[in-house]
């Protein structure tokens, strides 16, 4: 025999039990979001391929690293004004720029190629900078705008007009010293000139190697500044000259 015992009247509730807190919902919607975004870049950084430090690029790639170079603004990278004090500007690319020149003599490399992934990584400004800091140690030096669809270094030395590597390699009659010219109060020589117009051009193998003799007869070092490797064939063909 059920007993039922009322121990209060029923009435209609004029609160809700349960109110909607938006604090409440902005913290859980925070640490949910949080947590989302913590798990996103664990992800990404377990998949992702790029090369981030020195010591995973001596890991992955197994190659010697001789140098390593701070980031530069683009301001001091692109200004033809600050292209060649960018290593005065910055003490810590200075000091790079020195470490690796004293490498390079002591390894005895005559020819350097200077090379990039894509554009705009400061293969150019490396190369210029580091043809400057060998010269200025009594070695003489010559740089080669090897970029032959954007020849650049002689624009940024205020120097247009002129036969290129591009002259020496269609004409053989043309010596790589007739192409010389020098960086103004400086030392240093270079050859930059015009570009190519054909964009499905490749250097002759064997007229690049005339014109390599040629300057090695005459300098100690040559800094070739090639093309992004990644755009441009030819910087496979340039890398097998460096010695």
């Amino acid at each position: 025999n059920p007993r039922v015992d009322v121990l209060e009247a029923v009435t209609v509730p004029t609160d809700p039990v349960n109110s909607f807190s938006w604090g409440d919902a902005l913290m859980d919607g925070a640490v949910k979001g949080l947590a989302l975004g913590l798990g996103l870049v664990a992800l990404a950084a377990l998949l992702t391929k790029n090369i981030t430090s020195v010591r995973q690029l001596k890991k992955d790639a197994n190659v010697e690293v001789l140098a390593a170079f701070p980031q530069l603004t683009a301001k001091k990278r692109r200004s033809r004004k600050d292209v060649m004090v960018t290593a005065e500007a910055d003490s810590g690319f200075a000091e790079a720029l020195r470490g690796l020149a004293m490498k390079l003599d002591r390894e005895r490399e005559q020819v350097t190629v200077v090379t990039s992934t894509i554009s705009g990584e400061g293969k150019t400004t490396t190369a210029m900078n580091l043809a400057r800091t060998l010269s200025e140690d009594g070695s003489s030096v010559v740089l080669v705008d090897a970029d032959l669809r954007k020849q650049s270094i002689g624009q940024l030395f205020g120097m247009e007009d002129g036969k290129g590597l591009l002259d020496c390699l269609k004409d053989p009659q043309i010596h790589a010293t007739e192409c010389l010219s020098r960086l103004p109060k400086s030392s240093l020589m270079y050859i930059s000139g015009r570009s190519v117009r054909d964009r499905h051009y490749s250097i002759d193998p064997k007229s690049m190697r005339r014109v390599l003799d040629e300057l090695s007869a005459e300098f100690e070092y040559i800094i070739l500044d090639t093309a992004p490797c990644a755009v441009v064939a030819d910087t496979a063909l340039l890398c097998h000259y460096a010695k």
